[in-house]
């Protein structure tokens, strides 16, 4: 049976997940596009998955090998079918690409990685994502999020990709302000800001390098405002990434350029977690 009705309440159980209030509530995330649903298959269990039957006819033999294959206990019920009309009402995209899926968010766990990102009140789901990308592939699979949007926000989903099931959105025991930074700080870990009037980020490498892998916290700030005053203080350091011609680099080029600097050379994501 095709679902034709956008009045359907699995169809407006699954819409209203696009809403934040909804996602924590239900503790569910939507992951739309081929190559998002396909490739999360490996990573995370879909709790359902809506396609069209046009998506079918090209991918149904990719879509049906992949959930053999990574999902042992999936049952076919959770296969719905929906007309393009409903499908281009589920999505958060102006035209979607047949197929959207259901999730659970990962458990979060407490910081345990010797990289952890911290993400200072950054606003734009489409940074957000591309952080979230390059620290999967740069090995900060613990990332800290104060006052951002939200991770599981469509727009950031589909900018990180498969690389949210990844890293691990971290949880601290302090509530407090300015704590989470206090504690990761008593816990051993380097306070590395991202601010313009620091040192050089390629000198602090020289020096990290022949440390044997201290345990690093690399803070990036909102996209206007950069890190709060409160969190620089806690800084150990400062550092800054050498530029000509411009005055600033956009914060996700940023975050990307100095956690490449801290990559090791083997791949940071040969496992899931």
């Amino acid at each position: 049976m095709v679902i034709t009705s956008t009045k359907n309440e699995q169809i407006k159980q699954v819409k209203s997940l696009l809403l934040q209030k909804t996602r924590v509530e239900t503790g569910l995330f939507l992951v739309e596009g081929k190559r998002g649903v396909l490739d999360s298959l490996g990573l995370l269990s879909p709790k359902s998955i809506f396609v069209t039957n046009a998506f079918l006819d090209k991918h149904n033999k990719d879509l049906v090998g992949r959930l053999d294959t990574h999902c042992p206990t999936w049952d076919s019920r959770q296969l719905v079918l929906v007309d393009e009309k409903v499908m281009d009402h589920l999505c958060d995209t102006q035209k979607s690409q047949g197929i959207v899926a259901v999730f659970a968010k990962p458990v979060a766990r407490e910081v345990s990685c010797s990289k952890v990102l911290y993400l200072d009140r950054v606003q734009d789901p489409g940074n957000m994502g591309s952080m979230i990308r390059s620290a999967a592939a740069f090995g900060f699979l613990d990332i800290v999020c104060n006052g951002c949007v939200d991770p599981y926000n469509p727009k950031v989903v589909r900018s990180a990709m498969s690389s949210f099931a990844y890293v691990n959105f971290a949880k601290v025991k302090t509530t407090a302000f300015g704590g989470d930074i206090v504690e990761l700080k008593q816990q051993g870990y380097q306070i590395l800001c991202a601010d313009m009037q620091g040192i050089r980020y390629t000198d602090y490498l020289k020096e990290y390098k022949k440390r044997n892998k201290e345990k690093i916290c690399l803070v990036v700030g909102n996209e206007s405002n950069g890190i709060q005053q409160e969190i620089l203080n806690q800084a150990t350091s400062t550092l800054c990434i050498p530029m000509q011609c411009v005055e600033s680099l956009n914060v996700a080029v940023a975050a990307s350029i100095l956690m490449a600097g801290f990559a090791e050379d083997q791949g940071c994501c040969s496992t899931t977690k």
